[in-house]
């Protein structure tokens, strides 16, 4: 009995792979399922495989999903990280800029302090209140005495 199941199994397997090789792909040889025989896994579809296939194929796609959500995170935080430099940057840049604006005002107007005070000294510009009054009536006084003394100097 068991030789001839051999010859049957033997029989078989050839006409299995012969179908496999030659037949339509998907067809019903590309299903059948042999027993015993090492040799008959290249040429048999176990619908157990089919499904460990799919298994796998969904995993390496869940995984490329999370690399790619991964990737276009790690993107996401350089893109904001670079950002936020840009902004510190340019609110240092703002802050240096009013710093030196402020700088330039307190040293144009401590300029222009020094400018009058020379001037004062000088005698230049008008000085202000009291000083300017006092001036001006001495400057009247010593021209009402030069216009005084001018014709008794020109009778002369």
């Amino acid at each position: 009995m068991r030789g001839e199941q051999f010859a049957e199994a033997k029989k078989l397997r050839a006409c299995a792979r012969h179908a496999f090789m030659y037949g339509p792909p998907g067809g019903a040889a590309s299903r059948i399922r042999i027993i015993s025989s090492p040799n008959t896994s290249a040429f048999t579809d176990d619908p157990d495989q089919e499904k460990k296939k799919r298994r796998r194929r969904e995993e390496e796609e869940k995984k490329k999903r999370r690399r790619r959500e991964e990737e276009g995170k790690k993107k996401r935080r350089r893109r904001e990280e670079e950002e936020k430099k840009k902004r510190r940057r340019r609110r240092r840049e703002e802050e240096e800029k009013k710093k030196k604006k402020g700088r330039r005002r307190e040293e144009e107007e401590e300029g222009k302090k020094r400018r009058r005070r020379e001037e004062e000294e000088e005698g230049k510009t008008k000085k202000k209140g009291r000083q300017r009054r006092r001036e001006e009536e001495e400057d009247c006084k010593k021209k009402l005495r030069a216009k005084q003394y001018l014709p008794a100097l020109a009778g002369n």
